[in-house]
């Protein structure tokens, strides 16, 4: 599994930030990938907010038919723009499994190719980070090469101790509060397992057995 909206080989075309005239900020605000296999993926674990073509939500962006995810428990808008197909609707929930579209030329372009850009209470962030790949121009890059780690086997109710101090938080994220940190040895049962994929990590909902305290934890930090 990736944070990547292709499977398999695709170039990065032009990065987050490059300055220019093609955008009415004067600075890009995503970064553009073309996928060899054409089919767009979520890049996240989220729900569908905004599904069509940008005219008909009443905005200029340049768009064309986009795809907008909230991802599960952030307040991170995913974009993924100039689809020459949409495959899903407002209210469907979505993994980095999910098929949301088809690469296009949709909108405000010079050829095909998917846009992705993230807003985080309405402030750009570079994409690149997110999906841990270089921001600059490259080609020939492989998804194979940029899997997430640490995806979660556990399973509901199963009891797990922890290898090494671990911050319980309100939500699936690192800017999720803290309830508490626990130490090595603490034991926990997993209410849900892989709610969410974010910040590198995958992330479990669970209850610590001793205190009752609930909430949610990265999965690689089971023994």
């Amino acid at each position: 599994m990736t944070k990547l909206p292709f499977t398999g080989k695709f170039d990065v075309t032009c990065e987050y930030g490059r300055k220019g005239t093609l955008w009415a900020s004067g600075i890009h605000g995503g970064i553009d990938l073309v996928g060899k296999d054409k089919k767009v993926y979520s890049i996240c674990n989220g729900t569908v907010t905004y599904a069509g073509w940008e005219n008909a939500n009443n905005t200029k962006q340049g768009f064309g038919k986009y795809v907008k995810i909230r991802e599960t428990g952030t307040n991170r808008d995913i974009y993924l723009a100039h689809l020459d197909k949409v495959y899903v609707s407002v209210g469907t929930k979505v993994t980095p499994t999910t098929v949301v579209g088809y690469m296009g030329a949709t909108g405000n372009v010079t050829g095909a190719h998917t846009h992705v850009e993230i807003r985080e209470n309405g402030r750009k962030l570079n994409p690149a980070n997110y999906m841990g790949i270089p921001n600059k121009v490259a080609t020939g890059l492989n998804s194979a090469d940029y899997q997430i780690n640490g995806t979660s086997t556990s399973k509901v109710g199963e009891l797990k101790t922890l290898n090494h101090n671990t911050n319980l938080r309100t939500q699936p994220n690192t800017l999720g509060s803290i309830i508490g940190l626990y130490i090595p040895n603490t034991t926990l049962y997993v209410l849900e397992p892989s709610v969410a994929v974010a910040d590198g990590f995958t992330w479990d909902r669970v209850r610590i057995r001793v205190t009752g305290d609930e909430g949610y934890m990265i999965n690689k930090n089971y023994k």
